[in-house]
């Protein structure tokens, strides 16, 4: 079967992720981490119009990004700069060759508040499986949720906006609120309403 790239509606909303293949770790050194980082902020940021970064986290063999839809395909445009340029620089410093992740990178269609919210939650929840304790949590540097909790920046962009621009009432929510599995589908080809454009508050 041909491979059919998958639809993003603009102004619209999804949840990112892939792993290495195989599972294996897209992340070996310190400076990997920041690599990816800078390549996030870097494709992510106003030049390219294409995609507004709204959350994300790194895992030592995966990842997770929460983002918005721009322009029209300013998804599959984000993807290929952000991927391949990491690829490239991997296979440059592990002289190896081949595909770092396994495949294409799979999408969840994120229609509601509710759902905006819960998906937040799962990704800055992540490193909680790598942690033995929850307080590490605020010791994470490879996800957002520092941010939230510590910017002035992020008290005006939307998620925060869901909680009365409260960090703390974010914090109690992601932390201590017991989380509930959200049955958000793949999507195919999503045709909800447009929302406005809410743009990213600032940089991680």
């Amino acid at each position: 079967m041909p491979y059919r790239r998958p639809s993003y509606v603009t102004n619209q909303y999804y949840h990112l992720y892939n792993r290495g293949v195989e599972k294996h770790l897209i992340f070996r050194s310190e400076e990997d981490w920041r690599v990816f980082q800078r390549l996030l902020s870097r494709f992510s940021c106003r030049g390219y119009q294409e995609v507004s970064l709204e959350a994300y986290c790194l895992m030592p063999n995966h990842f997770h990004l929460l983002v918005k839809q721009l322009c029209d395909s300013g998804i599959c445009k984000f993807l290929q700069r952000l991927l391949t340029t990491y690829a490239m620089y991997f296979n440059h410093i592990y002289q190896r060759v081949g595909p770092l992740f396994q495949g294409r990178t799979k999408a969840r269609y994120i229609g509601s508040d509710q759902s905006y919210k819960h998906i937040s939650r799962y990704i800055h929840r992540n490193p909680l499986k790598l942690l033995p304790h929850y307080s590490e949590i605020y010791l994470y540097k490879y996800s957002s949720f520092r941010f939230f909790l510590y910017s002035e920046k992020a008290r005006g962009g939307k998620l925060l906006s869901l909680f009365e621009h409260d960090p703390i009432q974010y914090e109690q929510f992601v932390l201590f609120d017991k989380p509930r599995n959200e049955n958000i589908p793949i999507i195919e080809a999503p045709t909800p309403t447009p929302t406005s454009l809410i743009p990213f508050p600032g940089s991680f």
